[in-house]
Parts: C-alpha cells; structure tokens; sequence
C-alpha cells in the first residue's frame, strides 16, 4: 500500500489539519469531521468556522480546476452529504490516478450551496501513490483432490423417430394416415390402408399423383413400448406437368458442373444420349441383346451396317433335331423332359447344353449363335457369324501383314478398296500412270520421229467411309497419266536399244540386243526396254534400234481428314490401274511398260493386303489348296485353267501317241474340279507336258 505524505503550505491552521487527516488515512482512522471552535463563555458570540475539505485524483501532476458548485449539509452529523462538479468529491477517491488534490474553504452554515470558485483555496498536492512493486514468485500447485464417487444412474433420456409414408392418389389430396411404432425393433405397424413406406413408381403421363406424409414418434420417459401417432398433412412427393427435360446449362457440385442422377439402379425402356462413358462393364443380359447400327435387324446381310450380339436363331426346331453339345434355348417345353439332357428347368427362356441323352415329346427350341461383325462392301457380304449348328462363319475377310506402330506406305497394284484407317490422320495418295513400251528395232532402215505405244492412265478415288455408300464422301479422285512409249528404230550403234527409264520402284526394261526384243518392265510403271536392230553386213543394209520407253506420270495428293475423325474410316478405291504400254510394229518388239500403281502412307501404311484367295489351305480340291498336275498344251503363268483339263501328276503318269494326238495315261483326267491358276508355265513338246503346281480359285 502507497504512504500519503502531507503537503506543506507554510500555514500553520491548514498544515496542522492536513497533518491530521493524513495521519487518519495512513492508519486507517475516520475522517475528522468539520467542528466549530469553542466560543469563549459569555453571552451569545458568533457562529463558529470550520473547514470543509474536498479531493480528487488525477493521472497528471497537473492541478484540477476548482469547483464552481458545492453542496453540503451538516444538519446530520451522522450523515454528512457533500456534492461538488468539476471532479471533486467530499472523501478520499480510491481510483482516477495516482495524484491525490484537496482543496478546502471555511464554512459558518452547517447548510448551503457554494457558486463561487474563488472562494476555494488553490488545489494541491496531498499524497502521490508509489510505484507497483515486481511480481513475486508463482507457488507450487496443490495436490490433486480424489475422485468423488459415482452418481446415480440417472433417468431414459427422452427420444424421438421420424418415418415417411408414400401413396398413390388420382382424387386429390388424401387424409393424413396413422401408425404404431414399436420401440425395441422400431418397426411400424397399423399403418392406414394404402399408405406403404417404399415410394411407388412415378409416371410422367399418369393422373395419378404420389404423396407422402412424415410421422413423428416422440417418447418423453424414454421407457415406452410402443408409440402411436397421426402423420403431418399429406404432400405432393412428384409432380409432372409434362416430361422432364434438360435443354442447357449443367447442375453445379462444389463449384464443378455436374449432370447426375443420384441413384444406383436405374430401370428404363430406350436411352438417347451423344456419348456413353462407362468405367466398368458392359453387361448385356438378354439372350437377343447386342449392337446394331446402319441395319433394322440381325439378319439385313446385304445391308450395310453391323450387328455385334449373341442372339437366337430364327428357326424354331423339334427336341429330335438337338445335335449333341450344341446349345439351345427352351421355346416351350410342352411334354418333353429338358432336363433329363442337360437343362437346369424345364422352364421357357433356359438355356442348356445338349448332352446326347435320350428326349421326346412336343417340346421346341431354337439354337443360339453370334454376330461380331458384319457389313457390305464392295458387292460382297463381310461377317463373322457363329451358329450352333455350323460354327464360325469367316465370309471374305481382307489379310494385312506387316507395317510398324508409326505407320508406312502401302502399294496397290489392282482394281480394289482398301481401308486406310480411322480419320483425324493426313494421308498422302499418289497415282502412278502405266510405263510405256519401248521402240521397236528393224532389220532394215530407220523410222526416226516414230515412238511405241505410250502406257495407260490410273484412277484413284479417297473416300470417308465406304466408298459409295450412304453418307459416304468423296474426298478426291487423282488421275495419273501414262508414260510415253520409246523412240523406234533410230539410228545407232552398235545397234542395241536403251533400257527403259526408271521409276520409283525401279529399273526399267532391259535393252536388246541387235536382231532381239527389248526387255519387259519389272517394275511398277517403269518403261519398257527398246529392241535391238540389225548390223549392216556386205550383203545386208542396218536396222535402226529403240529407245526405251518414258515412265508414267507420277501426282501425289496430301489430304486432311480430320473433319471426319471419330466419325469415318478413310478408303482408297483404286477404279483404274494404268496397264503398261504393249509394243507393235517392227521387226523386233519394245519391252512391255510397267502397269500402274497406287501408294499410300498412313498408320495402317506399310501393310500387305492378302486376299482369301492368296491363302494356300492343306487341303486337297479345296479353294486356296495346291496340287501338282500335268496339262495337255502350254501352260502360261497366272492363267487360270478348268479342273477337268488337268491330271494331277504322280511317278506312274505316261503320255501315250495315238491316232489324233497324244492322251495322258496313269490317272483320270478330269479327277480335279473348279478352276485353277497356274503356278508354273511350260510348253508342250511331242510326249512332254508342262507339269507344275496349280491353285484353285473357285
């Protein structure tokens, strides 16, 4: 606690009552009181003086202004009030700063209000408080107290159930329903007939309407059985004014755009959508469900379009026509006994394996089977078809070998249509016109300024989709002329035609010799070989030579797809192949020109296209099979050959003379049937045949 320290004045009445009041303070004591002075004894002298004291703390060492009104009243000495403004107060003030004023004048009326502020005397300084002390030392905490004992169990707290009821309505707006709820299994029990806690179906064109009502189960002891309440008014659960549509815009969730269904199980007839994007599988449960697009049903063959799916076959057959470990569906059981062979039920709709055993009766199925794929192209049905009865169907599938991941250049060589793959890629096309044929040679003179026959033009077609087809387009068509034929017959020595000129694909034809024909192209629209000519002798005038023969024109065409991407599959339809120029005239033939070709690069570039046809089988006599046959005449290479000409060749074949001609012995002629193509060539000569390896093609 702060000590109050007297002011000194210099008067010695004011300092001896300051003295004494901060004597009281500092110990504690009460306040003197205001108190006249004793009056001498005598007759009635005058009132007595005394001094009334007031305070104030300030927060400044700056003196307050003095009080302009001052009340007091000393009727009661037991009750003495003071009340001043400007701050002061008639006791010692415990807050308001650390700077304790008092001011004091005399009074002679024990009542009255002072309005002169001049009769106070000039404030001072009676005490200043001391600074605080430092903080002293925190004590040790106290020990932990025990823990008390256990209370009461105290009463079942209050609780409370809510349950929703659903009804079907079409007259309007139904009373509220009732139910019991049982507290142990809090199961609900006397619901109002109709009203059923599974929601019933919604449908958009019905009148009737679906409403739903909220009970409230509320028991307040906590301990009840069972709880029976009035439902609140019924609502409108769905409402259709008519279908419901989403014609823009996206839901939001968390700040993302959003349209979904909230819902795990979802029952509906037909869907339309842009897009389907499914994380899992695709489950297609129906004996007859599958894809199908461009066609109306499974078995439009000669439609174009596809169908992917596992389906019935359309003919309904008897249970004597079940063949052993074929699958069928059971139409109708009728009589017959399905599961004495395999089948699970008897039931319509099951599927079984026939497993041989013995059945009869008036009982009927259908075979199951599958399309994978099947379209129509280019006159010929494609497919992949599997029935039960005969297997996988692979109708005129199109080979591809070959080819890297980045793609490449593929090279078409006949009248055909081939897929080049999906759109969105660039693909370069490039025609090449049939080289031409070589100058002819003679054995006597020249024919200088005359050239051979010039090679053909080549056609190509670059199709979005099939080529041709509905909703097909055609992208472009490239025409590639043909190169000309060689000079013939022109001066020269010694007397030897030039080879014909090179192309992309190589060299030309080789050049004659004097008094011989130039050499054919080997390679795709290179130009032929010029002939020979003759050396002039003394007996013998000279024979000019020919030039070989120009290649074909080569355009190329790069073309963007990416219009049809995700859409179309892009098609090259080679119409017209550019046959090489064919040599007349002269006395020694020009080199035959290259026929045409077509390439081109895409991913699928870089692949070699086979036909079923180029696919040898190990069977005998089979389409695509081989067998080594003699032929009565001459055999040329790649000519196609009936069956019944051809003697297939063994060590016991002999050829025997007769009157008309020679006849094959040893074997039948006529043993083989359809028509072959010559894998060899040969000339027949007296009694020896061409014998060598020939392909059936049809």
């Amino acid at each position: 606690m702060a000590i109050i320290r007297p002011p000194f004045t210099g008067d010695a009445t004011l300092d001896s009552w300051t003295n004494q009041i901060t004597q009281a303070l500092n110990m504690g004591l009460p306040l003197p009181l205001a108190q006249g002075q004793t009056g001498t004894s005598g007759s009635a002298g005058p009132t007595g003086n005394s001094a009334i004291y007031l305070y104030q703390r300030t927060a400044s060492n700056t003196a307050p202004t003095k009080p302009t009104s001052v009340a007091y009243d000393y009727t009661d000495i037991e009750n003495v009030t003071i009340t001043a403004n400007n701050g002061w107060l008639g006791s010692v003030p415990a807050t308001g700063g650390k700077y304790l004023w008092i001011t004091f004048r005399y009074i002679s009326n024990l009542q009255d209000t002072i309005t002169n502020a001049n009769t106070w005397d000039t404030a001072v300084l009676l005490s200043e408080d001391g600074d605080d002390g430092t903080d002293g030392t925190n004590g040790t905490n106290g020990t932990n107290g025990t823990n008390g004992a256990t209370g009461a169990t105290g009463s079942p707290a209050p609780r409370f159930v809510s349950r929703r009821v659903y009804i079907s309505s079409a007259a309007g707006t139904p009373s509220s329903p009732s139910a019991t709820l049982t507290w142990s299994t809090l199961a609900l029990s006397g619901i109002t007939t109709g009203w059923s806690e599974t929601a019933p179906t919604a449908i958009a064109t019905s009148t009737t309407l679906v409403y739903f009502s909220d009970f409230l189960f509320v028991d307040t002891t906590g301990a009840g059985t069972t709880s029976a309440v009035t439902g609140g008014t019924p609502k409108e659960s769905i409402s259709f004014s008519g279908l419901v549509t989403f014609d823009s815009g996206d839901f939001e969730l968390d700040g993302s755009a959003i349209t979904s269904i909230d819902g795990g199980n979802i029952s509906t007839d037909t869907i339309k959508t842009q897009q389907l994007d499914i994380d899992g599988n695709l489950r297609l449960s129906g004996t007859d469900s599958g894809f199908i697009a461009g066609r109306n049903s499974s078995s439009e063959y000669n439609t174009n379009g596809f169908y992917v799916a596992r389906e019935l076959r359309p003919t309904v057959l008897a249970v004597g026509s079940m063949v052993s470990n074929q699958e069928y569906q059971i139409l109708s059981s009728g009589n017959s006994s399905f599961t004495s062979v395999g089948s699970s039920s008897n039931s319509a709709g099951t599927i079984f394996r026939y497993d041989g055993g013995s059945i009869s009766g008036t009982g009927t199925i259908q075979q199951l089977g599958f399309e994978v794929s099947h379209t129509s192209i280019d006159t010929k049905i494609h497919g992949i078809i599997h029935t039960e009865d005969r297997g996988l169907h692979i109708i005129n599938p199109t080979f591809f070998s070959g080819g890297t991941v980045s793609g490449g250049t593929s090279t078409l060589s006949s009248v055909t249509t081939s897929n080049a793959g999906d759109a969105g890629q660039s693909i370069t096309v490039t025609a090449y016109g049939g080289g031409g044929a070589g100058g002819y040679g003679l054995a006597n003179g020249y024919a200088t300024g005359t050239y051979n026959s010039s090679g053909g033009s080549t056609v190509v077609e670059v199709w979005a989709g099939v080529p041709n087809a509905g909703g097909s387009t055609l992208l472009d068509t490239i025409t590639a002329g043909g190169g000309a034929g060689g000079e013939n017959a022109v001066l020269g020595y010694p007397w030897r035609g030039s080879v014909g000129a090179a192309s992309e694909f190589g060299a030309g034809g080789s050049s004659g010799f004097p008094n011989s024909a130039g050499g054919a192209s080997p390679n795709f629209s290179a130009g032929g070989g010029g002939a020979g000519g003759d050396q002039e002798s003394f007996f013998d005038s000279s024979g000019g030579c020919g030039r070989g023969g120009s290649i074909g024109v080569q355009v190329a065409r790069t073309i963007d797809t990416s219009s049809y991407v995700g859409t179309k599959q892009i098609h090259i339809k080679l119409t017209t192949l550019g046959a090489g120029g064919v040599s007349s005239g002269g006395s020694y033939a020009g080199g035959t020109g290259g026929s045409g070709a077509v390439t081109y690069s895409s991913i699928l570039g870089g692949m070699t296209q086979y036909e079923l046809e180029d696919i040898a089988t190990i069977k005998s006599g089979t389409v695509g099979s081989y067998a080594t046959a003699m032929y009565q005449g001459t055999v040329v290479f790649g000519s196609t050959y009936a069956g019944s000409t051809l003697l297939v060749a063994s060590t016991a074949n002999t050829v025997s003379q007769s009157t008309g001609g020679e006849s094959f012995s040893g074997g039948a002629v006529g043993s083989l049937s359809g028509t072959w193509r010559a894998m060899c060539r040969g000339t027949a000569v007296a009694n020896r045949f061409p014998t060598g390896n020939f392909a059936r093609i049809s």
